[in-house]
C-alpha cells in the first residue's frame, strides 16, 4: 500500500497545487453535506426517531391494558351468567311444584266428570232401546250410503297423506341444503378474517423484518412472489435505492444520505492506497491509457478491504435492526437501555465518520498532489469496484431470492430457507 505519501504535506500549502487538486472538489461538497446532515439530524430526525420508539412502547402498554380489561370484562360476564343460571333453576323448581298442583287438580276433575257422564249414559240407554227399534229400518237403508262415503275419504286420506309427506321430504331436503350453506359461509368468513389479519401483519412490517422472518413465520406471512422479493432486496441492498428512494423502513434518511457519500470517499480511499510504483510503471507502459485487465486484482482487493469498512459504518448507522428488537422486549428497564444504544450508535457514527472523512481527505489530496497525472484512472478505479458491489449484490439477491421461493412454495425446505439467508447477509 502506498502510505508514504502522507509525508508529502508541504505540497499542501501551495496555493496553486491546491488549485490543480482534484481531491479538494470532490470533497468540500460531500464535507458540506456531511455537516449539514448532522445538522438536520439534531434538529429534527432526532425527535422524530424519539416518537417511533414512543410509538412501539405505547402500542405494547395499550394491548397489555385491552388484554387485562377484556379479562376483567369475561370475569364478570361469567359471574353474571352464572348468577342468571341460578335464578334460573330456582325458577323452575317452583314452576314444576305449580305444575303438579294443578295436575292433580285436573286430574280429580276427570274423574268426577267420567262419574256423571256413565251415569247419564245408563238414563239414556233406557230411553233409546224404546225408540232404537223405529229407527233400525233407517239406519240399513242410510248404512250402504255411509259405507260408501267412508271407502272414498279414506282413499282421499291416504292420497293426502303421501302428498304431505313428500312435501315434508322435500323440506327437510331444503333445510339440510341451507344448513350447508351457512355452515359453508361461516367457513369461508374464517377464512376471509385469517387473511385479513395476516394481511394486516404482513403490511405492518418493514422489508428488513419480512426479510428475517423465520422459517415457520415466513409460510404465513410471506406471500411475496420471486420478484417482488427481488425488488425488495434490491431496495434495501443497493446503495443508490437504499439511501435516496427505500422509506419503508426505520433508518433515518438523512444519516442513509450522509452514509452513501462516506462510503463513496472509503472505496476511493482504498483504491488510492493501491496505487503503487508497478501500477505507475504500468500507467507509464500503457501511455496514460487505462488498462481494465490490469487493475482487475487492484479493484478486488479494494472491494474486499472496503467491505470491512463499511460493516463497521453500517453497524453504527444502521438502527433498524435495534428498533425492531425493542417491539420483542417487555421489561422498561431494558427498552430504555436500547433507547439508549440507539441513540449513541448514531453518536458515535457521526464522530466516526468525520474522522473518517477527515484523514481520507488528507490523504486523497497527498494523493493527487503527488500523481498528478493518476486521477483520471483513481476515479474510473473507485468507479468501476463501486459498480462491481452493485453487480455482486444483485447476484447474490436473485440465488437468494431463488432459494426462498423454492423454500416457501414447499413445507419441510428449512436448509433452503437458511441458505438463502446466508446469502443475505454477504449481499
Amino acid at each position: 500500500m502506498n502510505i508514504k505519501i502522507v509525508k508529502c504535506y508541504k505540497l499542501l500549502l501551495i496555493f496553486s497545487e491546491i488549485i490543480k487538486n482534484y481531491a479538494v472538489y470532490i470533497f468540500f461538497p460531500i464535507f458540506i453535506a456531511h455537516i449539514i446532515f448532522i445538522c438536520i439530524y439534531y434538529i429534527k430526525k432526532r425527535k422524530n426517531i424519539n416518537e417511533i420508539i414512543n410509538k412501539i412502547t405505547s402500542n405494547k402498554k395499550k394491548n397489555k391494558n385491552n388484554f387485562q380489561t377484556n379479562k376483567n370484562n369475561i370475569n364478570s360476564i361469567n359471574k353474571n351468567i352464572n348468577e342468571l343460571i341460578n335464578n334460573n333453576m330456582n325458577q323452575f323448581h317452583v314452576i314444576n311444584f305449580n305444575n303438579t298442583i294443578i295436575q292433580n287438580v285436573e286430574n280429580s276433575k276427570k274423574e268426577n266428570n267420567i262419574i256423571s257422564n256413565n251415569l247419564q249414559s245408563i238414563k239414556l240407554e233406557n230411553i233409546i232401546n224404546t225408540k232404537q227399534t223405529r229407527r233400525i229400518n233407517r239406519k240399513k237403508k242410510n248404512q250402504k250410503q255411509i259405507n260408501n262415503n267412508l271407502n272414498k275419504s279414506n282413499i282421499l286420506d291416504v292420497n293426502n297423506n303421501i302428498i304431505n309427506s313428500n312435501i315434508n321430504s322435500k323440506n327437510l331436503i331444503n333445510t339440510e341444503i341451507n344448513n350447508n350453506n351457512i355452515k359453508k359461509n361461516k367457513k369461508k368468513n374464517k377464512k376471509n378474517k385469517k387473511r385479513k389479519k395476516v394481511n394486516k401483519k404482513a403490511n405492518s412490517l418493514t422489508i428488513n423484518e419480512l426479510n428475517d422472518l423465520s422459517y415457520e413465520e415466513a409460510l404465513l406471512l410471506d406471500k411475496r412472489s420471486y420478484l417482488e422479493y427481488f425488488v425488495s432486496l434490491i431496495k434495501v441492498k443497493q446503495p443508490i435505492f437504499f439511501s435516496f428512494i427505500l422509506s419503508n423502513d426505520y433508518n433515518p434518511r438523512v444519516v442513509k444520505m450522509d452514509l452513501f457519500f462516506c462510503l463513496f470517499i472509503v472505496f476511493m480511499t482504498i483504491n488510492a492506497l493501491f496505487f503503487n510504483d508497478n501500477t505507475m510503471h504500468q500507467i507509464y507502459i500503457d501511455r496514460g491509457s487505462y488498462n481494465f485487465v490490469y487493475q482487475i486484482p487492484q479493484i478486488i482487493y479494494s472491494s474486499l478491504l472496503s467491505f470491512v469498512f463499511n460493516f463497521i459504518i453500517n453497524f453504527l448507522a444502521l438502527i433498524e435492526e435495534n428498533i425492531i428488537k425493542l417491539k420483542k422486549i417487555k421489561d422498561n428497564f431494558k427498552i430504555n437501555r436500547k433507547k439508549a444504544i440507539i441513540f449513541c450508535k448514531i453518536n458515535a457514527y457521526f464522530i466516526i465518520s468525520t474522522i473518517y472523512l477527515l484523514a481520507f481527505f488528507y490523504y486523497l489530496c497527498c494523493f493527487c498532489a503527488v500523481y498528478e497525472n493518476t486521477k483520471i484512472h483513481l476515479i474510473k478505479d473507485t468507479l468501476t469496484s463501486f459498480g462491481l458491489q452493485m453487480i455482486y449484490s444483485i447476484l447474490l439477491s436473485l440465488l437468494s431470492g431463488l432459494f426462498r421461493s423454492c423454500a416457501l412454495k414447499r413445507e419441510n425446505k428449512r436448509i433452503l430457507y437458511q441458505i438463502s439467508k446466508i446469502l443475505l447477509f454477504f449481499c
